[in-house]
């Protein structure tokens, strides 16, 4: 008989206790760190709230850009909560 095991930090499951042990030790949950503020925030997909908690992270991928910018040839990709987009997209008046 398969015996499920789950990591108790990121609650992902494995098949066998000494593979989710092994995982475990180096486990840190699934992490979220803020590229505005730097607010970070570690969920557990077992808890009641992972779902709701997870929806409020946000990753932005701008990809390469362009020639003139000052960015010119960098890949832009990077994360932010919940409150700092709201702030850059609704409360960001020219």
């Amino acid at each position: 008989m398969i015996k499920n095991c789950v990591c108790e930090k990121c609650g992902e499951s494995f098949e066998d206790e000494k593979t989710c042990l092994e995982h475990e030790i180096n486990c840190e949950g699934v992490k979220h760190r803020c590229k505005m503020c730097g607010k970070q925030e570690s969920l557990n997909k077992q808890d009641v709230h992972y779902f709701t908690r997870e929806n409020m992270w946000h990753k932005v991928d701008l990809g390469e850009m362009g020639y003139g910018s000052i960015l010119e040839g960098e890949e832009v990709k990077f994360e932010i909560c919940d409150t700092c987009l709201g702030k850059l997209v609704l409360f960001h008046h020219d």
